[in-house]
Formats: structure tokens, sequence, C-alpha cells
């Protein structure tokens, strides 16, 4: 796992939210991360679940694997407003604002994580800013099922 010397100064976020994988997160996706904050106004916090930043071991080609880039490309975050999670109608407008950015070439929304929803965002390097890898993830009773972007944004 390659480590990172040089790393952004970020005005929104602290290497402290990013835990152990502070030194190997891609620098585009920490700028990223740091701009969106500051376009949307509210906290944006990373997930709580394991792996919504890197994990270790495997070989699936998830852009939270280390071992696929040598860095990691992805971070799982959960908007809030008003010190609350996202209505589907936020959810909508701040993957809206995700997607006007231009910045982030794979965007995942997922309206029911725990304990807010929210989205995948990486920096993948086989896709354009432009045109993104884009998806959803909706809990069902048999797991996650991945649909298309479109069928949860209201």
């Amino acid at each position: 796992m390659k480590r990172l010397k040089d790393k952004p100064e970020l005005k929104y976020f602290k290497p402290s939210e990013f835990g152990v994988w502070w030194l190997v997160l891609d620098n585009k996706l920490l700028l990223g991360l740091d701009k969106l904050r500051e376009i949307w106004g509210h906290p944006i916090i990373i997930s709580p679940a394991p792996g919504s930043l890197g994990r270790e071991g495997g070989s699936e080609k998830s852009q939270h694997y280390p071992d696929l880039n040598g860095v990691v490309r992805a971070a799982d975050i959960m908007p809030l407003k008003n010190g609350k999670g996202l209505t589907p109608q936020e959810l909508t407008q701040f993957y809206n604002l995700v997607r006007s950015m231009n910045w982030f070439s794979g965007v995942g929304v997922y309206p029911d994580w725990k304990p807010y929803p929210g989205l995948h965002l990486d920096t993948r390097t086989d896709k354009m800013a432009d045109n993104p890898a884009k998806w959803a993830g909706i809990q069902t009773a048999n797991g996650q099922k991945y649909i298309a972007v479109e069928e949860v944004l209201v």
C-alpha cells in the first residue's frame, strides 16, 4: 500500500475524520470532499460503517481497496442538513449538487443507509467526472439490490 506523502491542506475536513486511511486516500478525492462540504454549506460525515473508506485485503474491484490502485479512491459519506439525515427530496438535491461539481467519476446513492442516507463517491480512473459510473443501492428483503440511480431520486 502506497502512503501519499504530500497530503492537501483541507478547510472543512480534519485528517482524524479519515482515521487510519488518511495517508492512503487519493488527494483528488480529499479535495473533492472538502469542496463539496464547502458548497453544500452543511456538515458531511464519513459513514460510520466498516469499510466506508478503505478496506483490507480482497481482490474485489472496489475503489475502497488500496490494493487495486495503491491508494483508496472512495469514500462513503452522509450529508446532513439541520443536524439530520436528508429527506428524499434533499438527497436528490445533494446528488444533483455532486454531479454539478463535475469532480467525482463514481457516484452511488444509498437512501437506506443507517444512521443516515448517503452517497459513495470515488475518483476512479476508468471513467470521467462528466460521465461517471452511477448507481443506487437499496435494501430489500434479500439484501442489497443495485438499481439505476434515477429510480431513487425524486
